[in-house]
């Protein structure tokens, strides 16, 4: 008898740089590459990373929230002008203001699939999955943003999902993610 799939609903808070380019590091992570699929993947203390290569970035183009170039001054203009009150007007102001976003990420022995890409995991890497599990099913905020690291060529990116905010110098928030999560029973 095949495993009874668990569903279950949570949000995830998202950010993008203020500044086309700028990302926080990484930090201290393990590596997990799958060079049949393109995909590497950075396991870190309590965050979870995949580089985002150019195979995969039109698969997760709704999760990238890139910003434009140049600071979002429109945005915090309008906002002290008018304090307590959203105008929904300025650069960038779409992103917070959108209708929610939805994504459904599926968890298997085999795979995770996020949206519309098929992660194939390989039965070494199934920490992977636990870790990737763990940090979904856990009650804590998630935060989901962009990150580099200097071992890395120069623009790599990866998108990040971690139990740590980024740093607010670096990023604004957007509208939360509204997350299904699929899981087989563990």
């Amino acid at each position: 008898m095949s495993p009874r799939p668990m569903t279950s609903q949570r949000l995830i808070r998202c950010y993008s740089a203020y500044f086309r380019g700028w990302a926080q590091a990484f930090g201290v992570h393990e590596l997990l590459g799958d060079a049949a699929h393109d995909l590497r993947w950075l396991l870190g203390e309590q965050q979870l990373g995949l580089i985002l290569t150019p195979a995969i970035q039109p698969l997760l183009a709704s999760l990238l929230h890139e910003p434009a170039d140049g600071p979002d001054t429109a945005h915090v203009q309008q906002r002290s002008q008018h304090p307590g009150q959203d105008t929904g007007q300025g650069h960038g102001q779409h992103d917070r203001h959108r209708s929610e976003a939805r994504l459904e990420v599926r968890l298997d022995a085999q795979a995770l699939v996020i949206g519309t890409l098929t992660a194939p995991i390989a039965p070494a890497h199934q920490h992977l999955l636990q870790r990737a599990r763990a940090l979904l099913y856990d009650r804590r905020d998630l935060h989901l943003y962009q990150t580099y690291h200097l071992v890395y060529p120069s623009g790599t990116r990866i998108l990040t999902l971690s139990q740590r905010p980024p740093l607010g110098l670096i990023y604004r928030e957007l509208q939360p993610l509204r997350c299904t999560l699929i899981a087989d029973e563990p």
